[in-house]
């Protein structure tokens, strides 16, 4: 009687104790549970910010007051948590003086990062940069470097990279009715490239809170609020020579309207601009976007497009990149007596692709506030937030996929609920689908926190020190090395069958150790393919991520049919082939003379691993002599034949 086999059949819940005693140097702390302490010194921190460094870890700055008075700091931290610069970060300048809360920073394409904020070191307010090298030493000016020499005070500075190793630098001058954005190009050694005190980026007066974006051709586009046309909101492209390109005045994004804040911007793949904001005109506040192309004319609603409005205030939108040339957009929405999260895709033509009034990201009890986007590089995003649902803040995060699906927990997976308030948070991408994340928090004096979140969800345990995971040999061979051994510890394995962000097949296998690693080999693995591996420890903390493998793929292999075991045989033998594709299959015996005995298999079988027996009888059911048959595998439109011997 044929009997066939499929590989996925069977899967259960491995639990592999080891009583191992290993003795290995030091540990060193890499991502811990709520946070990795990025600056705990002395004194209050404040205002987090990050960039990625380009090799998956990230680079956080923010103000500090160790010392009394206010300075801006740094600290690079890599993909496994670990701290790379010196303890409690390295100083972009020497001067202890107040600084005030507004800092920026981008990568500078080499490791390092080119940060910008105000100082009042001379009484005034000015604007002043930085360049640290991947190795955390400053290269600029050792005080930082005098951007903005003019009479005015000078605000909000913004940046971005340059691509060269350069960077530019936009900020408001002054605070009243006479107040103007202006704008200043440094090359890699900081060098100004333009004039001296920056260059005017519009004659329109009453100019304030600029955004920038850099435009793909060595320039830059502003966006910024004229208090001038009503508190609408004008824009300026800059050229890598410095020229404005837009009139001397920029070009109108929303005419109308009381637009409040700042407005974000993301480039839109054409050399345009996505722009977005909120404003009163309808009595609440509502989210508008606007898209610009490259010539500076809008191409959406003029007014702007309106993403969500209605009842309730939907404040301060967080705006990135989508395909296709749209965008994904996130903001705090308070149509209940709480503020919620939400988001919404807007394609190429202003559209909104996703339910009307966007996907409820979190609507937990509470305030959730100050949302964060970050690219998961699948077409949607990962965001982040302070959340209030238990009393003191806490950071949460969520994916959301590009059809507006949450792949994660509903309302979000917890990344800090340590005592105190956590607040804050700023989120980047980590180059393998996951995040970055770093906030301001603690019980007594604020401090500087960090953690990694994976592709789908989890996080990178304390005591993982590395792992590989390989195709070899027709199966997957992962290992894994821990900071410390606990004896005691419990590890389950888990695989994704299609590689994507759910795991629900439980691995029956046998794990080793040998030479403080630990080793796990998975052959049970159908071809075609693409698989994802998540492995879980328990220990006296509880049950966690240790980490989570990239996709591996399995392409289909052709169909095979091997030979029969044992051979020769008396009285029973095993025949096993592999079919890529479900089809029709036809296996029988046949005696040295092509005349059949017995058809073992005529059905449609699926693809996978088969096994048929034969116990040497003919269709009849008569044992049959000893001697050479043949046996011969039709599957499909490929056929495979091969000898096998019976012994009495």
């Amino acid at each position: 009687m044929a009997t066939g086999m499929a590989s996925s059949t069977k899967f259960a819940i491995l639990s592999f104790i080891f009583f191992i005693a290993l003795s290995w140097g030091a540990a060193h702390a890499g991502w811990v549970e709520n946070g990795k302490p990025i600056c705990d010194a002395p004194g209050e921190q404040w205002y987090p910010r990050m960039i990625p460094d380009g090799a998956g870890g990230g680079i956080v700055i923010w103000q500090d007051y160790r010392a009394g008075s206010g300075n801006v700091y740094a600290q690079r931290i890599d993909p496994d948590g670990e701290i790379l610069w010196r303890s409690n970060g390295v100083s972009a300048s020497g001067n202890d003086q107040d600084r005030e809360f507004f800092r920026q920073a981008v990568p500078d394409g080499s490791g390092g990062v080119i940060l910008t904020w105000m100082d009042h070191r001379g009484g005034g307010v000015d604007i002043y940069a930085q360049r640290i090298s991947a190795e955390g030493n400053p290269l600029w000016d050792p005080d930082g470097l005098y951007i903005s020499p003019a009479e005015e005070d000078n605000y909000y500075p913004v940046i971005i990279a340059d691509g060269a190793g350069g960077a530019t630098i936009a900020w408001q001058s002054g605070i009243d009715s006479t107040s103007q954005i202006f704008i200043q190009k440094l090359d890699e050694y900081g060098n100004m490239e333009w004039p001296a005190g920056g260059l005017a980026v519009s004659t329109e007066q009453g100019s304030i809170n600029p955004s920038l974006l850099a435009d793909g051709a060595g320039g830059v586009i502003v966006a910024w609020i004229s208090t001038s046309t009503g508190t609408g909101i004008l824009a300026q492209r800059i050229s890598a020579a410095g020229t404005r390109q837009w009139g001397d005045s920029g070009r109108p994004v929303c005419p109308g309207g009381v637009v409040h804040g700042f407005v974000p911007l993301c480039g839109d793949g054409a050399g345009g601009a996505i722009i977005a904001w909120h404003d009163i005109r309808g009595g609440n506040h509502d989210i508008y976007v606007q898209r610009i192309s490259a010539s500076g004319d809008p191409l959406w609603d003029p007014d702007g497009s309106l993403v969500r409005g209605g009842a309730g205030d939907q404040w301060h939108p967080g705006i990135i990149p989508a395909d296709g040339g749209g965008c994904l957009i996130a903001w705090m929405d308070s149509e209940g007596e709480d503020s919620d999260i939400y988001m919404q895709r807007i394609n190429a033509s202003g559209g909104l692709e996703w339910e009307a009034g966007g996907t409820v990201v979190c609507s937990a009890a509470g305030y959730q506030l100050n949302p964060r986007l970050a690219s998961d590089g699948g077409g949607g995003a990962i965001i982040s937030w302070q959340d209030r649902r238990e009393g003191d803040f806490d950071i949460y995060v969520q994916r959301v996929d590009e059809a507006g699906s949450l792949r994660w927990a509903g309302d979000g997976v917890a990344v800090a609920r340590s005592a105190g308030e956590q607040r804050l948070p700023e989120i980047v991408p980590d180059e393998t689908g996951g995040a970055l994340l770093t906030w301001e928090g603690g019980d007594e004096e604020s401090n500087i926190y960090c953690q990694r979140i994976t592709a789908s969800g989890g996080f990178v345990a304390v005591n993982l020190a590395g792992f590989t995971a390989v195709r070899n040999r027709g199966g997957v061979e992962i290992t894994w090395r821990l900071r410390e051994i606990d004896m005691r510890a419990t590890f389950i394995i888990l695989r994704s069958a299609d590689g994507g962000l759910f795991f629900t097949n439980l691995l029956e296998a046998e794990i080793r150790c040998r030479d403080g690693e630990y080793f796990f080999r998975d052959e049970d693995l159908p071809p075609g393919g693409d698989y994802r591996y998540r492995v879980m420890v328990r220990d006296d903390r509880g049950q966690r991520v240790l980490f989570e493998t990239e996709s591996i793929g399995f392409p289909f292999r052709e169909a095979v049919m091997r030979q029969n075991y044992p051979n020769p045989f008396n009285p029973v033998t095993t025949i096993s082939y592999y079919l890529p594709e479900r089809t029709r299959v036809i296996l029988a015996v046949y005696d040295p003379a092509g005349n059949r005995v017995r058809c073992l298999v005529n059905e449609m079988a699926d693809r996978g691993e088969h096994l048929v027996e034969w116990n040497g009888r003919d269709e009849g059911g008569r044992t049959v002599s000893s001697g050479v048959y043949f046996y011969r595998l039709r599957a499909g439109k490929e056929e495979f034949s091969r000898k096998m011997i019976l012994l009495k």
